[in-house]
């Protein structure tokens, strides 16, 4: 009797951004046990938890809802995810400037473009031509045999 008070109690006095932790807790190890198990009912609290606190948030009910109803959670996760996907953009943007434009600018980067840009030339007309005529050839024979053996056939 005393634990169901105490529970009762934790119950009442929590707020509701507590109890939705745990109710995204327990909705998600639910669904994870009844998939694949411990493990899986272990990820699956965790899946809840995070959940339920991107859509609930820190803020008052009010904006929680307004937040979770326009797709912009709130919350320790969201904003998390927010700062985590700032930095990778300001990471990226540095490595593109030091390791890729940068070196473009030095004797070692220009003789790279160079060599790079002058790739598509490395057959000479001369060498196209030939191939050319030497096509030309072939089919100019195949042609002659096909007419020889047509006017063969009408012949005889």
């Amino acid at each position: 009797m005393k634990n169901i008070l105490y529970s009762l109690g934790l119950v009442l006095l929590a707020s509701c951004q507590t109890l939705a932790g745990a109710l995204g807790g327990g909705v998600g190890a639910g669904v994870g046990s009844a998939l694949g198990g411990p493990p899986a009912a272990a990820l699956g609290a965790v899946g809840g938890v995070i959940g339920m606190e991107a859509m609930v948030g820190g803020g008052s009910p009010k904006d929680a809802a307004l937040a979770a109803a326009t797709g912009q959670p709130q919350g320790q996760i969201a904003s998390t995810m927010h700062e985590t996907g700032g930095l990778i953009q300001t990471i990226g943007w540095w490595y593109l400037i030091l390791f890729v434009l940068l070196p473009l600018f030095t004797k070692k980067g220009r003789t790279w473009i160079k060599k790079f840009s002058s790739i598509h030339q490395t057959v000479s007309q001369a060498e196209i031509d030939a191939r050319d005529e030497e096509q030309d050839v072939r089919l100019n024979s195949l042609e002659q045999k096909f007419n020889d053996a047509v006017f063969k056939k009408d012949v005889e």
